[in-house]
């Protein structure tokens, strides 16, 4: 399973240069001095576990088919959170 779709990932990516924690460098994308202060501050952390985002990305597709699973995803989410 993927993480996102090609789309979402252009839009992630974006939206990464655009607040400056990466960059372009031909057809490479190399973090800057800010991106990775933030990878240093987060990277031991589980929000930056790729796992962790899969789950996120198959509660999504569950909430889209029944959305009564949001409120369940959000309770969960305030508990791990905390």
């Amino acid at each position: 399973m993927g993480l996102c779709t090609p789309a979402m990932r252009s839009s992630i990516i974006e939206t990464l240069i655009e607040k400056e924690y990466i960059e372009r460098d031909g057809i490479h994308l190399l973090p800057t001095k800010k991106g990775l202060f933030i990878y240093e501050a987060v990277k031991n952390m589980r929000i930056a576990d790729a796992e962790l985002a899969a789950g996120w990305e198959q509660a999504i597709r569950k909430i889209e088919k029944d959305s009564g699973f949001l409120s369940t995803f959000l309770e969960a989410f305030k508990i791990h959170t905390r």
